[in-house]
């Protein structure tokens, strides 16, 4: 509950008070932009729904080797109901459906579309956990997802297929059909496999293997921080009338923005901030 109440509060706090202030100054206010932000259903949303569904199925005594499958029929109602959802954007029904299935334009993380991707982690999580791998199964691992991926891109080219049409990475929260499902994963077991290496390397060195510690433990807290200086910072940007900058602009700026959140949660951490409750144990 506590996931789920903060993940609102995150709502009103980057969603709902920034555009006020925008009106307030400039008297320029679309009201639509106030619901969408106090009901977008985000990855918060999504990790304490997910919490929920898991501990349903365990009060059911539904064995975990079932929860793959039990996902797969939630991509399948996701392919048959989701088209028929795409017309009620602006309907009082598409608050709650949001937390299930992509509608009303603001949802972004919903459960039925990205259950799979936290089974599959879980189930992964376990058996590495239980496994005592090679460097030879990541090596085979990363070399046979580039290999399909790189075939399924010639093989499209040759046949003239968009590229786009199944794996565009502007727009990784879109997996509505099979296809896109399988481009994503392809990319995911290959970044895997490239981490571990990473990782092997990095974790060699005390001060990175701490870093990366911190910033798994305080993972929530980071990210709360930095979508709220984003998006009060995109307001005062709209108050001054300073257009975006280029790309080079941005990504400092989105470096900087990293960089104090990362502070920010340090300083929480030792205390500074005592009576601020935003942590929660990471999965």
């Amino acid at each position: 509950m506590r996931l789920l109440r903060d993940a609102y509060l995150l709502n009103i706090a980057r969603g709902v008070l920034p555009p006020l202030l925008v009106w307030m100054v400039k008297g320029e206010i679309d009201p639509s932009l106030i619901i969408t932000g106090l009901f977008t259903v985000d990855v918060l949303h999504f990790a304490a729904v997910s919490y929920f569904f898991v501990a349903l199925l365990k009060q059911c005594r539904v064995s975990k080797y079932f929860f793959f499958p039990i996902s797969a029929v939630m991509l399948f109602i996701v392919y048959w109901i989701e088209p028929t959802l795409e017309g009620i954007g602006g309907q009082f029904l598409a608050i709650p459906l949001s937390f299930f299935f992509y509608c009303g334009g603001i949802s972004y993380f919903p459960l039925f579309d990205y259950f799979v991707f936290l089974v599959i982690g879980m189930l992964v999580g376990e058996f590495l956990s239980d496994s005592d791998l090679s460097d030879r199964f990541y090596i085979i691992l990363f070399w046979y997802s580039l290999t399909i991926f790189v075939g399924i891109y010639l093989t499209m080219k040759i046949f003239g297929v968009p590229f786009s049409r199944y794996y565009d990475m502007t727009a990784m929260v879109d997996n509505s059909d099979f296809g896109k499902l399988i481009m994503h994963v392809l990319v995911l077991l290959g970044e895997f496999a490239f981490f571990h290496f990473v990782h092997k390397s990095l974790k060699k060195v005390e001060k990175v293997r701490g870093f990366v510690r911190f910033c798994g433990t305080n993972l929530t807290t980071v990210y709360i921080i930095h979508w709220i200086i984003i998006c009060w910072l995109a307001a005062l940007m709209q108050i001054v009338d300073i257009q975006g900058g280029n790309f080079e602009t941005t990504m400092l700026i989105s470096v900087a923005i990293t960089m104090v959140s990362l502070g920010i949660a340090k300083m929480k951490q030792k205390g500074i901030f005592p009576h601020v409750s935003l942590n929660h144990k990471q999965s």
